[in-house]
């Protein structure tokens, strides 16, 4: 009892300590992901899984470094979550990082350790020197970190097996369960589940197999059930995440769960029927009992991928079923362009032109029109179902994939015609990113307003409710004019987006005669508010002035 006692304390502390390093690390590598996916982190990882064998490699690579496919599953969830690559090109990876841990079994004194504490030290030298506080290099450092996180919770996660490894009583607990199949199956599969690791607990079973305390069938049901565990763990920990990162762990736990499932039926059917199958193919393979039981782990990983790879379109829908985008991925995905669209150039650019369209037809939603009187700080949800800086979030990731579609078109030759129009497109594209970060700006300038206690907080609301009802109004037309290429929505907004600065700044002195008891609080918000207002006509201004068929509106620039 008191050995049960003390090998359960041994296990829960590095099981609760390895999991809360585990999780920071995760957050850490999605959050400086995120913030690093730039389009030369996307090239690189664009080359690295250009091909299935380049990805396959890569795979059995991490797989035989990390010696935990969980590690990889979660840590390519946060690079599909930053947009970095997709679902189906992380699949091969992570099917052939499960191939990759087999190292652990064929060779159980593997040890991450040593390469992980470097890692760290290396990272702590760089904070040490405020490279965390680079421009350039924060958010790598970041990233890194996460990473050295996650290995080292998942170092304690499987020290936790050591204490199980010398146990006699969980050597008892497994010989008991070995009279009965199906409880050993369940037995390994937990904890497994709960180590993040199905080669650790093969590598326990290999020993205890050499030891002769397990048939070379019981240790083949463990590593069964452990390669289940495996993948329904990385399952359990990609609980809290939703959408496109979760749908790989989804894809991890069937396919493993089926590759596992695949070899027990063969199991099962050579022990009943007495065909031979498993046992006699590992007989043939070597008379070593212990490499054996590693071909029999490394034959249920490879069960595993062949499964994955048949029957890929029909588990990236059972995934996408399980866990649909959010509303956020959704609006983050481009309506009309793709890599497929690109070979015509004057299609594409049309394509150009409905996606920036559409981007402008977003911009009058960060405006909070359904909160008539908002509360500084106060997150509102747009008609898109997202908050307004979500929402800008969403459209600033088209409007990277915009521009970075625009710029392949203009590696190509083209006639001087089709030239000039990519470059208005490309001056357009910036304009649009100008003014969604000018609307979202104005928006937080102004829900600053009824927050104040001020003597003339009525009047100041009012200003508040004119700024934001004739910018709603210019974007609209805007949009308008962009949709359905309107003569007269393009005279109009030419003539209300044309030179007021004097006009402003008269309004803008008016209202701060008016308000001349108002506290200096009041007043900053009003001018930041006024100046910000101006900044986005002016801006609207200038996105007129490219619509323009005849360029009267950059004359007038």
């Amino acid at each position: 009892m008191q050995d049960t006692a003390s090998v359960l304390q041994e296990i829960l502390g590095p099981l609760i300590g390895g999991l809360g390093l585990f999780f920071v690390g995760v957050k850490m590598i999605g959050a400086n992901l995120r913030l690093l996916s730039g389009p030369r982190l996307r090239q690189l990882v664009a080359s690295s899984v250009s091909s299935a064998w380049r990805g396959s490699a890569l795979g059995v690579l991490s797989g035989a470094i990390t010696q935990s496919s969980s590690a990889i599953t979660l840590i390519l969830s946060n690079m599909i979550a930053a947009n970095l690559m997709s679902v189906a090109q992380a699949v091969p990876i992570v099917a052939w990082a499960n191939v990759g841990t087999s190292a652990l079994v064929l060779a159980s004194t593997v040890d991450i350790r040593i390469p992980v504490f470097y890692l760290l030290g290396l990272i702590g030298v760089s904070y040490f020197f405020d490279i965390d506080n680079s421009t350039r290099y924060r958010h790598i450092a970041g990233a890194m970190l996460g990473v050295g996180l996650v290995f080292l919770g998942l170092q304690l996660l499987h020290a936790g097996a050591i204490p199980l490894r010398d146990s006699e009583d969980f050597r008892h607990m497994l010989l008991l369960t070995a009279r009965f199949d199906s409880l050993l199956f369940i037995v390994a599969l937990v904890v497994a589940m709960l180590l993040q690791s199905s080669s650790t607990v093969s590598a326990i079973a290999v020993t205890m197999s050499v030891a002769g305390l397990l048939t070379l069938e019981q240790t083949t049901l463990i590593i069964f059930g452990a390669s289940a565990g495996s993948g329904l763990g990385a399952l359990l920990l990609s609980a809290s995440s939703k959408g496109a990162a979760r749908q790989l762990a989804v894809i991890q736990a069937i396919s493993k769960t089926l590759g596992s499932l695949l070899m027990l039926a063969l199991l099962v059917l050579e022990k009943t029927a007495a065909v031979p199958l498993v046992l006699a193919l590992l007989a043939v393979l070597t008379p070593v009992t212990a490499l054996q039981a590693a071909w029999a782990f490394l034959l249920t990983q490879f069960a595993g991928v062949l499964l994955g790879n048949v029957l890929a379109p029909f588990l990236l829908r059972v995934a996408a079923r399980m866990s649909p985008l959010t509303r956020r991925e959704t609006l983050s995905k481009p309506r009309y362009l793709s890599e497929e669209t690109l070979g015509d150039a004057e299609s594409a650019m049309d394509l150009a032109e409905l996606e920036q369209t559409g981007l402008l037809e977003h911009l009058g939603a960060y405006l909070s029109e359904a909160d008539p009187n908002p509360e500084e700080g106060a997150v509102t949800t747009t008609a898109y179902g997202l908050a307004a800086r979500e929402l800008a979030a969403a459209d600033a990731a088209v409007s990277e994939e915009i521009s970075r579609s625009l710029g392949t078109l203009a590696s190509y030759p083209h006639e001087s015609s089709t030239v000039k129009r990519l470059l208005a497109l490309q001056n357009r594209q910036r304009l649009v990113g100008d003014l969604s970060g000018a609307v979202l700006e104005l928006e937080v300038a102004l829900q600053r307003i009824p927050a104040l206690e001020d003597p003339n907080r009525e009047f100041c609301l009012g200003i508040r409710a004119g700024i934001r009802e004739s910018a709603h109004f210019l974007l609209s037309t805007l949009h308008e004019c962009a949709a359905t290429g309107s003569a007269d929505d393009l005279f109009m907004l030419q003539q209300l987006t044309g030179d007021r600065s004097s006009t402003m700044d008269s309004l803008r002195k008016r209202w701060l005669d008016e308000a001349s008891h108002t506290g200096q609080q009041m007043l900053d918000a009003l001018f930041s508010a006024t100046a910000l207002f101006e900044r986005t006509v002016w801006i609207i201004g200038r996105y007129v002035s490219t619509l323009s068929p005849d360029g009267s509106a950059d004359q007038r620039l």
